[in-house]
Order: structure tokens, then sequence, then C-alpha cells
């Protein structure tokens, strides 16, 4: 939706929006990312381990090939110009695939896309395969938000500049809601006197 963009222009800092392709606003969340400095991702809905989910349209599936990956990733790509790179939404099953994910590896290798593997699952041969087939590879270090108070998610963007300290970088995911973006502006200063700077995920 667009309801929170303003709330995200408000933070002037160059956070990366990952955008799921094919909704009403996909294509209009790329621009307002483009416009305000901040990086874009396709995130590109996966196939999870759950036996019941709502499956999205054009969904990679665990098991598909190149021909299918390059297919799927083409059509997600339409709704979200600018990308630089590709993160999963969901996907702990196709993400554990190795048929899979090598084949969108391969397709990212032919665009010059990165990925962001979220970790839905500890499982995940993203890694592998990225490096196999010369794809850059990030992966997330922490969640942010599994709980909506203001505080929990203060706390956990504190341990990422704790991560980002010790590592010299972290990526951390969160979801474009209130309380989360709240909790952003918050913690500002704090990472500031810190020495940590929030980035877009392609400037690691």
């Amino acid at each position: 939706t667009r309801s929170n963009f303003e709330e995200m222009r408000s933070l002037k800092e160059p956070i990366t929006l990952a955008i799921l392709p094919g909704l009403e606003h996909s294509s209009e969340a790329a621009v307002f990312a483009r416009d305000n400095g901040m990086g874009i991702v396709l995130h590109l809905p996966m196939e999870p381990e759950a036996k019941t989910w709502a499956r999205e349209k054009n969904t990679l599936m665990a098991g598909m090939g190149e021909d299918d990956a390059d297919f799927i990733l083409a059509v997600a790509l339409k709704t979200v110009p600018y990308a630089r790179g590709v993160s999963n939404h969901m996907g702990s099953r196709a993400t554990g695939d190795r048929t899979a994910s090598a084949a969108l590896m391969k397709a990212l290798k032919k665009r010059g896309l990165f990925f962001l593997d979220s970790l839905t699952t500890a499982g995940s041969v993203c890694r592998e395969e990225s490096s196999l087939k010369g794809v850059k590879y990030y992966r997330r270090d922490i969640f942010l938000d599994n709980q909506s108070e203001i505080p929990y998610i203060v706390s956990k963007i504190n341990e990422a500049a704790d991560i980002a300290i010790k590592k010299g970088k972290a990526v951390a995911i969160g979801h474009d809601r209130k309380n989360t973006i709240a909790a952003l502006k918050a913690a500002l200063p704090g990472l500031k006197s810190r020495g940590v700077k929030i980035t877009a995920i392609d400037g690691l």
C-alpha cells in the first residue's frame, strides 16, 4: 500500500524497500524509493514449507528449473523497476531446494542482480548456489519486528548495531509498519553516536 510512504520519506535515510511484484502500488513504490535515494529490491514470492499458504501469482516453487525461474523473474521485474537485487518472500522450501535456487541464481546472474537471503530456513542453499553462479550474496543478520512494540524494535535495532560494530556491517529486516518506522527514528541518534550509519543494501 501507499499508507506509510511519507513516514518512510521522513526518515531521510537510504533504507532499502523490498517490494512485492504485481500489486497495485508495486511500480509506484519502486519509483518512490528511487526518487528518495532508497535501495530497491524485488521481494520475490518463493514456496514456503507451510502446507497451507496464500500463494502469490508467479511464485518460484521447489523443483522449478531454469526456464520457469527466468520467466517468473522477468514478469516480476516488469512491475518493480530499478530493482538492483532480489530477496525471498517466504521461501523456506524453495531456498532449501537445490534445483530452484540454482535456477534463480542463473537468472539473477544474467541480469546482474544480487540476492538477499532472508534466511527463513536454516537449510537455505542460496549462499552456495550464488557463489557457484557468481552472484553477489547478502544474508539477514536480524529481524527487527517479530513483535510490534516500539521498545522491542529499538532493542533489535541496537542488536543490529552491535553486530555491525563487531563485523563491520549488519543486515536488518523489518516491515513498513508505523511502529517500525517510529522505532528507527527513535534509535537514529544513538546509532549515529556509536558511529553506525544506515545504508542501502547494495552499499554494504
